[in-house]
């Protein structure tokens, strides 16, 4: 005489030969703790400033430095390096600096990129440059721009970003030749950082 399993019994023992194998696998595999990615910033220091409307991370161990300086743009300056650099104009071997400007005019009658490309072309104080990489930092427009010439051998890339309809902030980085990629990588997560405050 030939059996016929009911429907629910045949459920009953599927679930029970997957719920059997599940445990075997992880009484042999026994799942690993996870771990979440990690905020490479989370022990930084953060430097707010409420009248230019923004905050910024960067490495606890760094030497920090902001004032404020007028003139037709009326700007903060912000200086940020991994220890404090020699007056010799070759560049000091390990050093990584961040000069940051927040708070300049932009020219109103040009869009961003345009009003960009005439600093670098005309007023920048500074060897001239071309943009070479347009990026979002935070949902705001940023130019990179890669200066040629220059007598300093750390002079690195200059970073321009949106701040505003109104202002924009100026980063200029610098490290010497043997850690460029170090310092590309930690000079990106600072302006990563960058929030802006309404």
């Amino acid at each position: 005489m030939n059996k016929k399993i009911s429907t629910p019994l045949a459920i009953l023992i599927i679930l029970l030969v997957i719920a059997a194998i599940i445990g075997v696998t992880l009484w042999i595999c026994p799942i690993k703790d996870i771990v979440s990615p990690q905020d490479e910033t989370a022990d930084w220091k953060t430097y707010r400033n409420e009248e230019y409307g923004f905050e910024i991370k960067y490495p606890k161990e760094w030497m920090f430095n902001a004032e404020s300086v007028g003139g037709r743009d009326n700007f903060l300056q912000i200086h940020l390096s991994n220890f404090q650099r020699s007056d010799d104009p070759i560049c000091d071997l390990g050093f990584i600096g961040l000069g940051i400007q927040v708070g300049h005019t932009k020219y109103s009658e040009q869009d961003f990129k345009s009003s960009i490309e005439h600093i670098i072309n005309t007023d920048w104080m500074g060897p001239k440059g071309s943009i070479i990489k347009e990026t979002i930092i935070n949902g705001h427009k940023c130019f990179e721009v890669k200066p040629s010439g220059g007598d300093s051998l750390c002079l690195g890339s200059a970073y321009f970003i949106e701040q505003n309809e109104n202002h924009y902030i100026r980063a200029t980085s610098g490290s010497h030749n043997n850690n460029q990629q170090e310092a590309s990588e930690i000079i990106n997560k600072i302006l990563s950082s960058f929030e802006f405050i309404d």
